[in-house]
Formats: C-alpha cells, structure tokens, sequence
C-alpha cells in the first residue's frame, strides 16, 4: 500500500493527514512529549512543537499544521537505515490510530520491500550488508584507542571558566548586540573558549549588511589556539594525530538526543559554542579516528571520561543535560587505561591575552 513511500513522506503526508482530522486532547499532549515519542515512534524529538509564532523551529517541516484550533510543527526526524529505522513503528501507529486495513504482514513486507529497495545495484540485485565488529571487538579497539587519546588538563579548562565567569556579562552583552544568541557559547559555568561567529561576507546570502554576524561553528582556528598556546608554537598540529570533536555542535545530523537526556522541547538549537570547548576537543592518532565519529559506545567512553576529567571545572553542557549511561558496566571509562592529560595554567598567558583583545577588538567595530 505504501512501497512507493519514504518515512519521511509516510509521517509529512499520512501521518499529517490523521492528526489534522482532529485527535484526543490527551493524544495531542502524548505527541508533544518526548518520552512517549521515542517509545512510539523511535524518533528523538516531539512528534509535534507548538507554533509560538517564531517561524520554523530546527527538525521540523516548514508547514504547520492545525489541530484542535492549534498551531503546531510536525517533526521532520524520520529515519530509515540498519541501525535506526523509524518505519515500522511509524506504520504501527498509522495502522492503530488511521488505517485499521494494514495488516501485520503488509507491515513486515512494506518494511523489507523499502530496504531492499534501497540495497539493490542498477541490474536489481540485492546487496547484502557486511556484517558490522562484535561489542567484543569494539571493546578491545576502545581498550588500545584510549591509552593514546590525549585531553587538556582540568587546570586549563577551569581557567577558561573562570575567566568566563569573570567576563560573562561583558561577553554576553556583546554576543546579544550581534545578534548572537549567548546562551548557545555562555551557559553557566561554560568552559567555551570563542564565540564561533564570523562577519557575513559575499558568499553568505542570508545576512550581508556591513555588521552583520552569522554562526561559524567550522572555524578550525578557535580550538586549535587554544593548543598551541600551550605549546608555544606557531601552528600545532601533532604529527598523525588528529583533532577529535566529541559531542556534536552542529545542526545536521546532531545526536545530542541521542546521546543525552535533557527536559523535552528544551535545547532544540545545537549548542555552537561545544566547537571552541577545550573539554570537547582530543587528540587521537589519526589512524583511529572514525571510531570516534561512529562507534556509540566508544563515543559515550570518551564522554564520560571528559565528564570526569572536568566535573569540579565546569558544566560540559548546560546541567539540565545528563549523560546517557554505558551499554554495561565493563564500558565504564574506570576500566580503560588513559594518556595523561595535557597543559598548565602558566602557559596559557598568550592565549588570554589574545582572547580579550579579540573581543575588544571585534567589538569596537561593531561584528566581534
């Protein structure tokens, strides 16, 4: 009934189509909750977000949809891969609360149809995937990566801290005359070393007036100046090794929810500032990289050994938002050998010094 149909058009089209009919009050609050979205549908965000007349939320469809005399958002997180695949919960709830007619075993070949579909070559055939390292595997590569994943050391990232303590006003007033939302770089007790913002230029369509500021959460530049500071050189860059970013700043395929639990609707636009973090930046030999891109459970290792690290320095997210637990006990970072971490507070002199006058300087003409 529905083969021809992606996730993403089954939830915009059909799954639109039911709610706008009119549901339950008590239904309308479930799919504004999180929890029950998640155990219902498999998505990570509230299936609907009430319009507050601010335009399009991020990981929502453009269209707003009426329901009960309402406004709302219709989630547009739908997913269909091997390892997250929201259509058959989807089909699921269509099949309960719409389309009594489907029945257990079209669900079952709907499902295999579209995988196959997306698997097949241009001669029809089907590909196989390749099977994927066992949890076993996995824990022995996280056992030899950890040993050479180097991290600052707390001295450093409470200095920033403090410093942003100290200043915090001042920089937010700045960041908010810009335009820039501060509590994306500033929550309390951020350890957040630059704004990640840059002047609009020619190549930037959305804003080009002389002062105008956009989000530059890709300027390589920030965390890497914190690094060389410390060494005292004028470019770092360890031979193969490469800079690790940790929890996802940007927008695009952002696994904060995955990855975290914080209050539902809360915390919809990624936090920018986790880019410049110095407690959310490592670095890894280059030749072990992608695990810590991929890998979930070596991915929650290293957070929780950041967590630990800088617990006493500063809050790593904002506190209302709590590290999701290890797949197992043997996954906690106390059963890993670690590199020591690295730097002191004396030589971050040259970088203090340039971080107030980068401020100041932006700020007298007036785009950071």
């Amino acid at each position: 009934m529905f083969e021809d149909y992606s996730v993403g058009q089954l939830a915009n089209q059909k799954l639109r189509e039911i709610i706008e009919k009119g549901i339950s009050s008590e239904l309308l609050e479930e799919l504004q909750n999180r929890d029950y979205c998640k155990t219902n549908f498999g998505v990570n965000f509230p299936v609907l977000l009430k319009d507050e007349g601010n335009g399009k939320p991020n990981r929502y469809y453009a269209q707003p949809l009426s329901v009960n005399g309402q406004s709302f958002f219709l989630t547009s997180e739908w997913y269909q891969t091997s390892s997250n695949n929201d259509r058959p919960h989807l089909l699921r709830w269509l099949k309960d609360h719409g389309i009594p007619e489907i029945t257990e075993e079209e669900i079952n070949q709907l499902v295999v149809s579209n995988i196959q579909r997306n698997t097949r070559n241009k001669k029809g055939e089907v590909w196989s995937p390749w099977e994927q390292p066992t949890e076993d595997e996995s824990y022995e590569l996280a056992k030899t990566i950890t040993k050479y994943t180097h991290f600052l050391s707390p001295e450093v990232v409470h200095a920033i801290t403090e410093d942003n303590n100290t200043k915090q006003a001042h920089y937010k007033a700045i960041l908010s005359e810009a335009g820039i939302d501060p509590e994306l770089y500033l929550w309390e007790n951020s350890p957040c070393a630059f704004p990640g913002v840059k002047r609009a230029d020619g190549g930037d369509k959305e804003r080009q007036n002389d002062n105008a500021l956009i989000i530059d959460p890709d300027g390589n530049f920030y965390p890497l100046y914190i690094w060389k500071s410390i060494f005292k050189l004028h470019s770092f860059q360890p031979d193969r090794y490469s800079l690790a970013h940790l929890i996802d700043h940007k927008g695009e395929r952002n696994r904060m929810a995955e990855e975290f639990d914080f209050p539902s609707g809360s915390h919809q636009k990624p936090l920018c500032g986790l880019f410049s973090c110095p407690t959310n930046a490592a670095y890894v030999p280059s030749a072990l990289m992608r695990p810590t891109d991929f890998n979930g459970s070596l991915r929650n290792l290293l957070f929780q050994k950041v967590f630990d690290l800088y617990k006493d320095c500063c809050n790593i997210v904002p506190a209302d938002m709590h590290l999701r637990k290890p797949i197992s006990e043997r996954w906690h970072f106390s059963n890993f050998e670690w590199a020591e971490p690295i730097g002191k507070v004396e030589d971050m002199k040259g970088f203090f010094k340039y971080r107030n006058s980068y401020f100041e300087k932006k700020n007298r003409k007036g785009h950071i």
